[in-house]
C-alpha cells in the first residue's frame, strides 16, 4: 500500500489456486483497511463452489466499517453462463449509486431478457440446487488431480472453484510454450500463470486446468491425459 490507495481488493474464494479466506483472515483484512482509511472489496464469484469447509463472505463480517465493504459476485460462474457478463455488487445504497453511475457510462447495461433470466435463476437457487453443483465439481476435482497425478504432474488439490494447478516435472518451464506444446500434443488446454502472478517462482512452475467443460469434453481431456503419462510433463523446450 501506498499513501495513495484508497481500496484494496480480495478474492476469496480464490481463483486460481482454490485458497478459502477463514472468518479470521478476513477480520485480520478487515483490520488492515481500517487502519489505512481503506475500502475493502471482496470478489466472491466462487463461493457457490467450496468443497472443504465453509465459505465466509466479507457480506457478513459486520464491524465499525461494514458501510465501506463491498461484495461482487456474478451469474457466470454459479449459473455456468459465462457469455452473458452478468453480475452484481451488494454495498450500502450510497456506494450503489455511484457504482451504478459507473456502469451506465462504461456498458449501459447488459440485455434485458438476460437480467430477467439470472435473477430468476437467483430465486429459484437454494441450497439443494448448490450442493448438486458442489458434489459435481468435487468429483471432477478428484478425478483430474488423479489423472495429472497418473500423468506425472505434481497437482494441489484446491479448496474451492473450478481450476486445478499443477507442476511439471521440469520446474520453470510451465510457461505460454509448454501449454503450447501440450495443446498441439493432446489437444488439451492447460493455461500459464503469469497472468495471475507477478512472482516469477510460481509462474514458472505451474499451470492452470480446468474442470469446467461439458461431462464429455472433460473425460476425453483427462484420458487423454492420462494416456500420455509422463511425456506430458517433460516434454523439451523447443531450441
Amino acid at each position: 500500500m501506498t499513501p495513495r490507495t484508497r481500496a484494496v481488493l480480495i478474492n476469496t474464494p480464490h481463483n486460481p489456486t482454490g485458497c478459502v479466506f477463514s472468518r479470521r483472515d478476513l477480520e485480520q483484512i478487515a483490520q488492515i483497511a481500517h487502519d489505512n482509511d481503506l475500502t475493502l472489496i471482496s470478489d466472491e464469484v466462487y463461493s457457490a463452489f467450496v468443497y472443504d469447509g465453509d465459505h465466509c463472505s466479507l457480506g457478513a463480517l459486520g464491524g465499525p466499517d461494514a458501510h465501506r465493504h463491498i461484495v461482487v459476485s456474478s451469474a457466470s460462474k454459479r449459473f455456468g453462463v459465462t457469455g452473458w457478463r452478468i453480475g452484481w455488487a451488494v454495498a450500502i445504497p450510497e456506494i450503489s449509486r455511484r457504482l451504478r453511475v459507473v456502469r451506465q457510462n462504461l456498458s449501459a447495461c447488459a440485455p434485458t431478457p438476460l437480467q430477467a433470466a439470472v435473477a430468476t435463476g437467483l430465486r429459484a437457487a437454494n441450497s439443494a440446487y448448490d450442493a448438486r453443483a458442489r458434489d459435481l465439481y468435487r468429483s471432477r476435482r478428484d478425478r483430474l488431480y488423479r489423472g495429472l497425478v497418473k500423468a506425472g504432474f505434481s497437482p494441489l488439490l484446491p479448496r474451492s472453484g473450478l481450476f486445478m494447478l499443477a507442476a511439471m516435472d521440469d520446474r520453470g518451464t510451465a510457461g505460454a510454450s509448454a501449454c503450447e506444446r501440450i495443446t498441439k500434443s493432446l489437444g488439451v488446454t492447460p493455461l500459464p500463470l503469469h497472468s495471475y502472478c507477478r512472482v516469477s517462482a510460481i509462474a514458472d512452475d505451474y499451470l492452470r486446468f480446468a474442470f469446467c467443460r461439458p461431462h464429455a469434453q472433460f473425460e476425453e481431456a483427462v484420458a487423454r491425459i492420462e494416456r500420455a503419462a509422463a511425456a506430458v510433463t517433460h516434454i523439451p523446450a523447443r531450441v
